[in-house]
């Protein structure tokens, strides 16, 4: 049996033109046909520490062009920030269905900031979503900025805050199937790795 490849977060791996998954209840190769192969990294986090992701299968399908989607859907994060408008929370609750993260809101902001770090380098591969800030957490949203962390952060509260890019959210429909949307963005994810 191979040694695994110790790896200090859930979410996608790449080898060669393999894509991996690794997910708390399932590691898998996303590539067609390869399903079986054997997964060459293993997750070395505490058991307590949960995966907060819970990514479709990939398969083909439309993808809206739209940046919000790109950067809510999954993929491999890495250090951006980004805010919408707070008129957006209702959105933002259904666009965390094409990871299956589930989004934070501001009662997490109150917590320690110790409870809320682990969740910034949990995945590489799906955001952290915090909705529903005010002024008073402005503090609190800088200090976690300044914190080491492997995934994406998209904010929504208001008013905006300076320096942080704001992604438009209209003409997204709160209706759409956006697991299905998740799962031809992972897709697509999958394809370009094979090139």
């Amino acid at each position: 049996m191979t040694a695994k490849t110790p790896v200090a977060c859930y979410g996608l791996y790449r080898q060669l033109d393999l894509v991996f998954l690794l997910e708390q209840k399932r590691a898998a190769c996303l590539n067609a046909g390869l399903e079986r192969i054997s997964i060459p990294y293993e997750v070395t986090l505490p058991h307590w520490l949960r995966c907060p992701h819970n990514f479709p299968e990939p398969a083909a399908g439309s993808v809206p062009r739209n940046r919000l989607v790109q950067m809510a859907g999954p993929r491999l994060s890495g250090r951006e920030v980004f805010q919408v408008a707070s008129d957006a929370n209702n959105l933002m609750w259904q666009l965390a269905q094409m990871t299956g993260v589930t989004p934070q809101v501001p009662w997490t902001l109150r917590k320690p900031i110790e409870r809320l770090t682990p969740q910034l380098t949990l995945t590489n591969a799906a955001p952290l979503i915090i909705l529903g800030y005010e002024p008073k957490h402005f503090s609190l949203i800088h200090r976690l900025l300044e914190l080491p962390r492997t995934r994406t952060l998209i904010l929504s509260g208001y008013p905006t805050i300076p320096g942080i890019e704001t992604l438009d959210h209209t003409g997204l429909a709160v209706d759409r199937d956006w697991r299905a949307v998740g799962a031809a963005l992972l897709h697509r994810y999958v394809v370009s790795c094979q090139r």
